[in-house]
Order: C-alpha cells, then sequence, then structure tokens
C-alpha cells in the first residue's frame, strides 16, 4: 500500500485495520454500483432545512446543568415515549409505552421526526445481536438522544418505505460498512453514530426490482413473528444480493463480523482456540480453494488437521498432493516438529514450512479462532497459488 493509495482512498486503513484483503474486495464490490448514500437519498424524498435532511434527526435531550434556555416540549405532550434502554422489537408496539409528560427540555426537536410511519435506530448495536438494532412504528412516538428516528410521514408509501430500510440498515452489510467506513466505531467508540447511518450506500427505493419489493414484507412480518437467526440470515443474504455481493462476499462479512466487532464478547472469540468443526471446516475450505490448481496438474491435494496436545498455542495441519491415481503419504510423527521449532522461534501468526521431497506444506497457525474462519482459509490458499505451488505440484505448475 502506497501513500498515494492512501490519499486516494481513505478508507483503506480502516478496512485492513478491522478487515483483510477480502474485505477490501467485497468493499471494491460494494460501492461499485454508485449507490446514494442514506443521507442523500432521504434528502432526495424528503428535502433539507438549514443544511439537515428534514424528518430526520436525533431524539430529544433532557434538562442538564448546561442549558441556559430551556425548550418548550408542549406540543410532544402525550404521545407515546420509547423507554431507555429497552428490547428494540423489528415492530414497535407504542401502546405499551407511557405518555411523554415534561414541559420542558433542553433540545426537543420539531414534531415531524416523531411523525409515523417512523424508522428508529438504536446508536449501540448490542455486542450479542452483533447488527445495527433498527424498529419501525406505525404510530407517533418520541424518543430521546440514544435513538435517531426517520419519519417517512409524507411519502405515498412511507409504511413500505421504513420496512425495507430497517430490513437493510439491520443487516450484517450495513453494519459490516460502518465498521469499515466510521473513524471512530471500531477504532475508540462502540457507538454508531448517526453520520455513519446517514452513510451507509442504499439501493433506491424506486429502484428495486419486483421480486426484492415483494420480499419485504415477507421478511419483515417473518422477523416480527419470529426475531430469530434463521431469519435474519435471510435479510443478510437478501441485502447481500441488493449490493451485488455472492454467497462467499456474505462469508467474509460474518467472519469479520464476529472476530472484529470492538466489544469484548467478540475479542473473546476471536482468541478462544477454534472447536474441533472450526478447524474441519477451515480445512476443507482450504482444500476447495486448492482443488482446481491440483486438477490442472492431474493430481489430488488433501489438508490433514494434526492433533496436540490441549494447550498448545498452535495448531498444525498438512497439506499434501499426489498423483490421482497414487496414495497420499502417511504423515510422520518425526516431520511435524520441526514447524513448531520454527513457529516458536519466529514468533508468527503462521508459518509455512515446505516439504518438497513429499510434495507437502506443514503448516503452524496461532490456536485462535480469528485465524481458522473459512475466510481465512481462502487467504492461506492464496498464499500457496503465490509462493508454494512449484512444492506441492513440482516446478511446471504456474
Amino acid at each position: 500500500m502506497t501513500s498515494a493509495q492512501v490519499a486516494e482512498r481513505p478508507e483503506l486503513l480502516k478496512i485492513l485495520f478491522r478487515g483483510t484483503a477480502l474485505d477490501l474486495e467485497v468493499f471494491g464490490r460494494m460501492t461499485s454500483k454508485g449507490l446514494l448514500s442514506l443521507d442523500l437519498l432521504w434528502r432526495s424524498y424528503f428535502g433539507e432545512y438549514r443544511g439537515k435532511p428534514r424528518q430526520a434527526g436525533n431524539g430529544y435531550q433532557l434538562l442538564r446543568k448546561s442549558t441556559k434556555t430551556p425548550q418548550d416540549a408542549k406540543h410532544l405532550m402525550g404521545m407515546p415515549e420509547l423507554s431507555v434502554d429497552v428490547f428494540l422489537p423489528l415492530l414497535i408496539d407504542s401502546e405499551v409505552f407511557p405518555l411523554f409528560n415534561r414541559p420542558l427540555l433542553h433540545r426537543a426537536r420539531t414534531r415531524e421526526i416523531y411523525q409515523r410511519p417512523l424508522l428508529i435506530v438504536h446508536q449501540s448495536p448490542p455486542a450479542e445481536f452483533g447488527r445495527i438494532r433498527v424498529a419501525v412504528s406505525d404510530s407517533d412516538l418520541i424518543f430521546n438522544e440514544s435513538y435517531y428516528g426517520y419519519s417517512a410521514n409524507i411519502h405515498n408509501n412511507g409504511a413500505l418505505l421504513v420496512r425495507y430500510l430497517a430490513l437493510l440498515i439491520g443487516s450484517k452489510p450495513a453494519l459490516w460498512y460502518s465498521l469499515m467506513t466510521c473513524g471512530k466505531f471500531g477504532i475508540e467508540r462502540e457507538v454508531v453514530e448517526k453520520i455513519t447511518i446517514d452513510n451507509i450506500p442504499v439501493v433506491p427505493f424506486e429502484s428495486l426490482d419486483s421480486a426484492a419489493l415483494e420480499a419485504v414484507p415477507v421478511l419483515f412480518d417473518a422477523i416480527v413473528k419470529e426475531d430469530s437467526r434463521e431469519n435474519w440470515a435471510k435479510v443478510d443474504a437478501w441485502a447481500a444480493s441488493l449490493y451485488g455481493l455472492n454467497e462467499q462476499d456474505l462469508q467474509v462479512i460474518d467472519d469479520t463480523l464476529r472476530y472484529n466487532l470492538p466489544f469484548a464478547s467478540n475479542k473473546k472469540a476471536a482468541q478462544t482456540p477454534p472447536t474441533k468443526d472450526e478447524v474441519v471446516a477451515f480445512c476443507c475450505s482450504l482444500k476447495n480453494e486448492l482443488v482446481p490448481w491440483a486438477q490442472r496438474e492431474e493430481m489430488v491435494v488433501e489438508v490433514q488437521p494434526l492433533s496436540l496436545p490441549v494447550g498448545s498455542p498452535w495448531s498444525v495441519f498438512r497439506i499434501c498432493a499426489s498423483a490421482a491415481d497414487s496414495e497420499l503419504c502417511a504423515m510422520s510423527a518425526d516431520e511435524w516438529p520441526e514447524v513448531l521449532r520454527v513457529a516458536d522461534r519466529l514468533a508468527s501468526t503462521e508459518i509455512i514450512l515446505p516439504d518438497p521431497e513429499t510434495k507437502s506444506l506443514w503448516i503452524a497457525r496461532l490456536n485462535q479462532a480469528r485465524y481458522w474462519s473459512r475466510s481465512q482459509a481462502r487467504l492461506v490458499a492464496r498464499r500457496i497459488v503465490w509462493e508454494h505451488l512449484d512444492t506441492l505440484f513440482g516446478s511446471e505448475a504456474e
């Protein structure tokens, strides 16, 4: 990466800090569609006032010691008020909330941002949820500065518009985009600021094809009925298709969010040793990436994990190639300790030790789950293709 590249694309540093080269590729595909940000799209629908989009903004602010001139809040009296720190369901039932009864506030905001239909965004994504928490209200609703509101009150199809935006902003691609681009979220703060939400790229509502549009109420109603991982996974796949992303891209996004979000639970998950199933999935993904190269040479390739003592800081596996009509060579107990000696000496996250005589590569990786995702397997495969094909398939392999 050169200084000229960073000057031209300042987001490079954040993407490679929180993600990998694969995230950079996904980001390129996502932004190549030339989509408008939510902010620009909202302005095109509702206009602006004093440089800010209409019918959108933070909720009210309570009186504080620094308040010099309290604002009259009588125009908001009697409206249902969204309680602080409640679980935010996708569809809000305003009848369960108390009525607003504060006559004075530090900042009251205009009534138009509280009018139905409303998209409400929580500024702090719950760590256990792993996505921006959103909600829709079909009734007028007061909310405080912990939330951002978008009122589609004068839109001719406002109820469907806010449902569409709720699904898109609540999807993993949206949170991932925020993590990749925000200068504060994932650096110094665990809060997703409104400016970050406003910068999320959005496919214009009127540009949706019939299939994508018809999916909105189906996906939305399914989550209202059952707010489950399975139903949100369908939303993620739908959102990825709108952005022109494929299943592998969504896997990259999922891996990055799982291990690189700035919350304590994600940091712990990243450093926890991988499970047996995760190691198997890693090895299968790595093998699938290398199979086409083996087929070019009329060979087969296997990725064989090695069982090490519990508590080892490393996990080891071997990649071995052989002719299609011959058996793979068996692993020798005398060979693998060498890669551990090299790994301990160099103190790297990954060591690749070539063994040309047996057409094998011994690889040691730190025994932490963040290094054993399917995305990491793809990166390992790339390094092998660039640097070690001759070891696996002979000097003529390119």
